[in-house]
């Protein structure tokens, strides 16, 4: 262990693992979040915030604009609270009126998440910070992405338009060049100790079968081709238990099931809405996962099960070029036959639709993915994780 000469950061293994402001009081930052992808924004930040807190014993504030968001998967968060300490983050309700009480006392580290615009009164309220030459750091974290611009616009620090003040840019990837991923630094213990014992507790729990041959977890939009799925599932016959996580899209996926007479290999089971902190064993008990959103999609890559990403259908099909530009690198550890078939489960999966054939040549292959899900998942431990891109950067900015 090192310690800085003024003891402001303590480093372990090269990473900034507790932190101090220039005072020598324990650095405050604030998260703001505007909540526009369901759960997945709240989630990201909820994760971030947790990471700053207990990781490098910040003082953490979220600035949420629906808190029920957030406490429909951290229940210890209250759904109509403007005000509550969760695990130790002050977690505020944003409204109008947010922008004269949080800017009355601005803290040394500000991040703003998804593009969630500050209020205006905070914005001055930063710039009056640096103006004043105190030391802040303030930063914009995007979505998670596999295309090139993660790596070329990072750590890019633009001035505000109309305030004038510097921020930081942070694209998070799958690439040392990018600002990492959002996960906890012992993100990778979960698996390990997993147990069959515990795979067989959570599925009884839930009304599932541990000794089913095949369990794919289930978490999609009603917008992707869930009949065409089913319809490559039936014409399988194979056997196969869906766990169906709530929405329109589960509920869409059982009555294709019903409707194809529910034939006796299909096991379906509805789980109800999980807790964050359980959402890991979920996947973990799965043999693939399909699931939409970045925090979902995410944990399926560090639990190392086999994944079927489903992104939200955009115009111009640009959610083809986010889907094409991580399936390059996710699959670089396949052979080339299950590449092909992950691949092609892909595109019909986010395109075109589902074909039986393209249904049979992935479950053929799934054992050469999960090998490179392994593979791809020890790549992502090895990397820095957004969390510490975070704490260095403010590191330097408040000169400690």
């Amino acid at each position: 262990m090192l310690m800085s000469v003024m003891g402001c950061f303590l480093f372990y293994g090269g990473l900034v693992s507790q932190s101090r402001s220039i005072s020598g009081n324990p650095v405050r930052c604030t998260l703001w979040c505007r909540v526009i992808d369901n759960f997945g924004d709240a989630g990201v930040a909820w994760r971030l915030a947790k990471s700053l807190s207990q990781e490098f014993h910040w003082r953490v504030r979220l600035m949420i604009d629906r808190p029920e968001t957030l406490a429909a998967f951290v229940p210890q968060c209250p759904a109509a609270a403007a005000d509550a300490d969760v695990f130790g983050i002050n977690v505020r309700r944003w409204t109008d009126a947010s922008g004269d009480r949080e800017a009355a006392d601005v803290p040394d580290v500000t991040v703003e998440t998804f593009s969630c615009r500050l209020p205006d009164a905070v914005e001055a309220a930063l710039a009056r910070r640096f103006d004043a030459g105190i030391p802040t750091a303030v930063f914009a974290l995007d979505y998670l992405t596999a295309e090139t611009y993660a790596e070329e616009s990072n750590k890019l620090v633009s001035r505000h338009p109309r305030w004038g003040y510097p921020k930081t840019f942070l694209f998070p990837g799958f690439t040392p060049k990018t600002a990492g991923v959002v996960r906890e630094d012992d993100a990778g213990s979960r698996r390990e100790t997993f147990t069959p014992e515990k795979r067989r507790d959570f599925l009884t729990r839930y009304g599932a079968d541990p000794a089913a041959p095949f369990t794919l977890f289930f978490f999609t939009y009603p917008e992707n081709p869930v009949e065409s799925l089913v319809h490559a599932v039936v014409a399988a016959e194979e056997p196969i238990q869906v766990l169906l996580a709530p929405g329109e899209a589960s509920r869409r996926f059982k009555a294709a099931v019903e409707k194809a007479g529910t034939p006796a290999f299909i096991r379906t089971v509805e789980l109800p809405m999980l807790p964050q902190a359980d959402f890991d064993d979920v996947l973990l008990a799965s043999d693939a996962c399909l699931v939409r959103g970045e925090d979902s999609t995410l944990r399926v890559q560090l639990s190392g099960v086999p994944l079927l990403w489903t992104l939200y259908p955009q115009t111009e099909e640009t959610h083809l070029v986010k889907m094409r530009a991580f399936a390059e690198k996710y699959s670089a550890p396949f052979t080339p036959e299950a590449r092909a078939a992950w691949l092609a489960m892909e595109e019909g999966l986010n395109a075109r639709g589902i074909t039986p054939e393209v249904w049979r040549a992935w479950k053929k292959t799934l054992p050469d993915e999960q090998k490179g899900a392994l593979l791809w998942r020890e790549n992502l431990l090895k990397q820095q994780t957004a969390a510490q891109t975070v704490a260095q950067i403010a590191k330097e900015k408040l000169e400690c």
